[in-house]
């Protein structure tokens, strides 16, 4: 896929898995329970999207922003992970995924 903005888009359960993005923009979509497996990113942006259990296995997610992003209980590949850009509060949910246990 090459050149695509999704916008305003309800995705529940899409399968994406094998894709290719090129120059693609996700835009305010919810794309609850979607699977992104095996895909490849290139220029390729989510902004305010719902990405909750979403699945990202065999994705490598290096340079891809979630910052503005809802994500809970995604799973990912954990050695896909670099990369990624979240922001602190998502950052707990990634370090859940690594089996890291946080204790205040």
């Amino acid at each position: 896929m090459q050149d695509i903005l999704f916008q305003l888009c309800k995705g529940h359960y899409c399968d994406f898995g094998g894709s290719t993005f090129k120059d693609c923009m996700f835009d305010i979509n919810d794309l609850t329970g979607s699977g992104f497996v095996q895909c490849d990113f290139k220029k390729t942006s989510f902004d305010k999207c719902i990405l909750n259990s979403t699945e990202w296995f065999n994705t490598k997610l290096k340079e891809l922003d979630f910052s503005s992003c809802e994500i809970e209980n995604i799973a990912v590949s954990s050695d896909k992970l670099t990369g990624v850009v979240v922001n602190s509060s998502q950052a707990l949910e990634f370090v859940k995924l690594l089996g890291i246990v946080v204790k205040d």
